[in-house]
């Protein structure tokens, strides 16, 4: 309760509490006011020091905010205001009746204002007989006496006290009348008893002091307070909500617990993304001390609504009725404040479809939450999840078939199954829909009572064009996206899907448009996917990505590509092209142009030579421009390639690219040129890579040759010399060639005569040379080379890279036999990957590279030696996998700006490792390291957040991390220390 001293509150002439009388609505508090679940009602002299205050004591430990006066009176604050606002904020009051209490104006006009709130109350008889309140009498008379004869209060308010103790007594509580361990008993259980006839609870009775009393009481008022909240209908039909819920909890919990307190849920529209939020707060919300829902928040944005969402925040976390804000900036400010000083609550907020960081900043003052809240955020966008480093991102995947066919039927026949006679229709329907919840009810819906006619005429509508409902809600991310996204969005709908999606990058870039980043967005707001498919036995360590995108994003690409008349036209139906083999030039191959401006993307035969070509154009009003241009054989003399950006070529050697002096590729960006010989023609082939020199605006050069084609050093001269003449070559790419001895860049080979220097390129890669056992690269031959990959060099041994000082990446796969890389003097060098590399003992000196930050070692199955990364001081990250024979790490132990550790089937590395120098480690991995014993020095590790140990049967002691406060994930598996994180908070 509100009490002080009652000899403080009799200086008063007249209490200013009881003058203040409350509207029929209740007092609107104060935006910055305290808020509170329980208030105390209490005369101090009594029982402040003993029962209120271990009752107090109980609620604050469980994270309930409430009120009792001493500890909650700040210095300034008028006494009655913040009385009331405590009172008229509490879901549930109690009152501690004790012997002298109605000797207190201040407790009875207490009484008096919770009878008006409506709250439960709930009286605790404190060494006094309840019927001396019923019937006023014994000391309750004699101070209602001494409140009349000093005629200090007004009659109307003595005689209601009088009514609100008759009413309290006759409330059933709890009645205390001594200290002995019998009398905690009888009222133990009748705690049980009262919880089960008002609040629906029951209590074991496994307590027998005061202590257990109250925390009786603390799960009363818990559960209280949790009634409160209706649970929101999550979906009219729950069909296969279990599975997606399973998977969520999966991918955000470990041991039980959050991984973090943020978590992510994205995903295309209509997904459920909120069904599943909305299932999840029901599911967690009795958990915590408050919680808030807030629905649509893109839309309540853009109905400059966000400062009502601040307020509602506000009023359910905290309580704070009948107050708005006036700015989002206040709303900010004040939300910040009010749950700093509710920081001992818990609570569960979830900001419900979110499209920017601004609505995160509004509604989500993270550094003010106690570390114990959780908060769930749904957007479309993984990228406002990645602005705002949610950690813990989920992403929204498709309803299985069974289940999709589940609730089609369900909204379609309102019962589990399909009728009689229906099955092809909704098996067609389910197909249509690709697992879309959004669009499985709104379809089944739509046919909901019709008969199979309509049921036929709506498919065949369907097949034709995307439902309106589902079409409006997925264009919504459409709407967001910058010009270049757009058209790209719809380039991939009509052309790309199931395409190379390097191929599709180089015609944006023809196009002039952003293409990474525009792509990166459009998979940021899944609108778009990409996977890579790697053959079995592939020796290709980047393997081709291709696009992927679900059916009903694709058909609202191509219905915007036909109808939006701002954007090129996409020519994307085979209907649209006529037979090439009336062509005499690519500006006639479109028949449905009518002189606009377009894009097309096709696979064509010449019927004449039976040459398959496949094509991309871009036509203005003024031009029509091939782009992209792939085919198998030689190229037709009257395929106009001036403004050819990318060319694909795939066939026996021709002795140069084009027939005809005005066909020459003068603005080609990118060759990919894939060569073989029924028989081996060396002339024809050195005139072939000659003309590559002609090619002057040349950004990348790829080769493959097929059969072993280029396997002297006359051909390997004359490819060096064409190349030097490409002067913006950026990437050069060699692929399955043979070349006996050394692969030289270098001024001081023997290859050329003359003084090398490829002052443009950037990138080099060499996969699967044959009989090359020397790389050796020099710095005056290329003096801004960043990027060396040498994948399948089987036979090489040496790689010598020694003042490449511009180098960034060297990458090493499947060299099975190399035994010495030279990588001195490499100051910018970043990252180092070796893989494969099976007869490498050590790792590289490392001389003079002072910035390198990765390196990756995996499947280096003789490699013993890593002392050399001691002297890496810039080092953040280091992996090392399935290197059976390395027995020690302790190279690592120095590393002061070391950020994330991963080790795994690492079978002799044995001892223990000492990590207290690692000041900057945030993550540790160790996986399957048998014979490892001990873990030191994490104790003071204060940036670490995750360790994952598995797989190590022998490790007795990780020291410290029972003191590690900043951890957010720790799994121990197949280890015997798993007791010494028992005392651990994640």
């Amino acid at each position: 309760m509100a009490s002080t001293s009652t000899s403080g509150r009799e200086k008063q002439e007249r209490d200013p509490f009881l003058a203040l009388e409350p509207s029929h609505g209740g007092i609107k508090s104060s935006l910055t006011a305290k808020q509170f679940y329980v208030f105390i009602n209490h005369r101090g002299p009594d029982v402040k020091k003993t029962l209120a205050q271990q009752l107090y004591d109980s609620l604050k430990e469980a994270g309930i905010p409430a009120y009792l006066d001493s500890e909650e009176t700040e210095l300034g604050d008028s006494i009655s205001s913040t009385i009331k606002n405590a009172i008229y904020s509490a879901r549930v009051h109690i009152a501690i009746l004790s012997p002298r209490y109605a000797e207190s104006p201040w407790c009875l006009a207490e009484l008096a204002l919770m009878f008006q709130t409506k709250a439960r109350i709930i009286p605790l008889f404190y060494q006094v007989d309840p019927s001396d309140f019923r019937h006023i009498k014994g000391r309750v008379a004699d101070a209602f006496s001494k409140h009349e004869e000093k005629n200090r209060y007004p009659k109307d308010d003595i005689e209601q006290w009088k009514v609100c103790l008759k009413k309290v007594s006759e409330i059933k509580g709890y009645e205390f009348k001594g200290q002995n361990k019998s009398l905690w008993n009888s009222i133990l259980e009748y705690i049980m008893k009262l919880l089960s006839d008002y609040i629906g609870i029951r209590l074991s009775s496994t307590g027998s002091d005061q202590k257990e009393l109250c925390n009786g009481v603390v799960s009363a008022v818990m559960n209280e307070k949790q009634k409160r909240i209706i649970p929101f209908q999550v979906a009219k039909y729950e069909v296969g909500l279990d599975k997606f819920v399973n998977d969520f909890h999966s991918h955000c919990r470990s041991n039980g617990q959050m991984i973090d307190k943020i978590i992510g849920i994205y995903g295309m529209g209509g997904s459920g993304k909120t069904t599943l939020a909305k299932y999840l707060f029901n599911q967690k919300h009795s958990e915590f001390s408050g919680s808030t829902f807030l629905f649509d928040v893109r839309e309540r944005q853009v109905k400059g609504e966000l400062t009502s969402l601040q307020s509602r925040l506000l009023k359910d976390l905290l309580h704070l009725e009948g107050n708005t804000v006036s700015s989002i900036e206040d709303g900010i400010a004040v939300i910040k404040d009010n749950l700093e000083r509710s920081r001992e609550s818990r609570f569960l907020i979830v900001i419900d479809d979110v499209d920017n960081q601004q609505q995160l900043d509004a509604l989500l003052p993270t550094d003010a939450l106690n570390p114990n809240s959780l908060v769930i955020v749904t957007t479309r966008d993984e990228g406002v999840l990645i602005q705002a480093r949610v950690i813990v991102r989920y992403k929204m995947k498709e309803m299985n078939r069974q289940h999709s066919r589940e609730l089609f039927c369900w909204h379609a026949f309102h019962r589990q199954s399909c009728r009689s006679g229906y099955d092809n229709l909704v098996d067609s329907f389910v197909n249509l829909c690709k697992g879309s919840p959004l669009a499985l009810k709104v379809m089944a819906a739509h046919v909901f009572g019709r008969d199979k006619a309509y049921w036929k005429l709506q498919l065949d509508v369907v097949k034709a064009r995307l439902h309106k409902d589902i079409r409006d809600t997925l264009k919504i991310s459409y709407d967001a996206l910058e010009e270049d996204e757009k058209q790209i969005f719809m380039d991939i709908a009509c052309f790309f899907i199931g395409k190379d999606v390097s191929m599709a990058i180089s015609i944006w870039k023809a196009s002039r448009w952003r293409a990474e980043h525009a792509l990166q967005t459009l998979k940021d707001k899944s609108l778009v996917e990409t996977e890579s498919e790697v053959s079995l036995g592939t020796n290709w360590y980047e393997p081709p990505s291709y696009f992927r995108m679900h059916d009903h994003l694709r058909d609202l690409g191509r219905e915007l590509a036909d109808n939006e008349m701002n954007h090129p036209r996409r020519l994307w139906r085979p209907e649209d092209l006529i037979d090439i083999s009336e062509i005499k030039g690519f500006q006639n191959i479109l028949m449905r142009s009518e002189g606009n401006c377009f894009r097309c993307y096709s696979c064509i035969q010449d019927k004449e030579s039976g040459l398959y070509m496949t094509c991309f154009l871009e036509s203005s009003r003024a031009s029509t421009d091939l782009r992209w241009f792939e085919l198998n054989g030689r190229i037709p003399e009257w395929i106009p390639l001036q403004n050819l950006h990318t060319l694909k070529v795939e066939g026996e050697s021709p002795s140069r690219l084009w027939q005809r002096d005005d066909q020459v590729l003068r603005k080609l960006k990118e060759l990919y040129c894939v060569l073989r010989a029924a028989r081996t023609n060396f002339i024809q082939l050195n005139k072939l890579v000659s003309s590559f020199g002609m090619l002057k605006n040349l950004e990348r050069l790829q080769l493959e040759f097929e059969n072993g084609i280029f396997k002297r050093n006359i051909e390997w001269n004359c490819l060096l010399k064409s190349v030097r003449e490409l002067t913006n070559l950026k990437t050069l790419e060699l692929m399955h060639f043979q070349l006996e001895g050394d692969f030289a860049l270098s001024n001081s080979g023997e290859a050329t005569n003359d003084p090398f220097c490829m002052g443009s390129l950037e990138a080099i890669t060499l996969c699967g040379a044959f009989k090359t056992r020397r790389v050796s690269i020099d710095g005056q031959s290329c003096p801004i080379l960043k990027t060396l990959k040498l994948y399948s060099m089987k036979d090489l041994i040496e790689v010598d890279v020694t003042g490449v000082r511009r180098l960034e990446c060297l990458m090493l796969f499947e060299c099975r036999e190399m035994r010495k890389v030279l990588v001195n003097d490499l100051p910018y060098l970043e990252m180092f990957q070796m893989k494969f590399c099976r007869t490498m003992t050590e790792l590289p000196n490392f001389v003079r590279v002072s910035y390198l930050k990765r390196i990756c070692i995996s499947r280096c199955r003789n490699l013993r030696d890593i002392s050399a990364i001691e002297r890496l001081k810039l080092l953040k990250r280091i992996w090392i996998a399935d290197c059976p024979e390395l027995e020690s790490i302790k190279a690592i132990e120095p590393l002061k700006r070391l950020k994330r550790i991963f080790i795994n089937e690492c079978k002799e590395l044995q001892g223990a490792i000492c990590l207290e120098e690692l000041k900057a480690l945030k993550s540790v991995f160790i996986g399957n390291c048998p014979r490892l014993q001990n873990i030191y020095g994490m104790k003071i590790l204060k940036c670490l957040e995750s360790i994952v140990i598995t797989g190590c049967p022998q490790l007795q002691n990780i020291e410290g991390v029972e003191e590690l406060k900043g951890l957010k994930e720790m799994i121990i598996a197949d280890a015997p220390i798993i007791s010494c994180v028992e005392t651990l908070q994640c």
